[in-house]
């Protein structure tokens, strides 16, 4: 992904959708000298309280490039009430965010969509979730 000018700008070698366990490769753009470091982390978005992860960092102290192996969860999903997005941020020495650029982890190197789950016809039925396939 290019800049569209000349801002600071972190810049992804590919489309920006990778795999669980797949490798990241990029570098930050724009800003001389280059310091700081670029953070790989989660968010949930939707309803409900905010989550946030940084999952890894890579200080910029050996130049612009940066490399990171995707873990294997959360993947990107999107739903009803709630998703999951992706994300690289780069940072300064002052803790300041520089640029951030969106990404897409999933197997399938598309974000999942859930579906809306319908409610019952009959309104003293409910629906019920087993996650592990038992009965309550």
């Amino acid at each position: 992904m290019k800049p569209a000018n000349d801002r600071p700008s972190l810049e992804l070698d590919g489309d920006g959708m990778g795999v669980p366990g797949g490798v990241l490769k990029g570098a930050v753009r724009g800003e001389s000298p280059i310091h700081g470091e670029v953070r790989l982390f989660w968010s949930t978005v939707g309803r409900g309280t905010t989550d946030v992860e940084v999952v890894a960092r890579w200080p910029l102290t050996q130049g612009s490039h940066f490399t990171f192996v995707l873990p294997a969860a959360p993947v990107s999903f999107s739903g009803t009430l709630v998703g999951v997005e992706w994300a690289l941020e780069w940072v300064d020495g002052k803790g300041r965010a520089v640029a951030e650029c969106g990404l897409v982890v999933s197997p399938t190197g598309c974000r999942v969509e859930l579906p809306k789950v319908e409610k019952p016809a009959h309104k003293k039925l409910k629906t019920i979730f087993h996650p592990f396939g038992t009965q309550g």
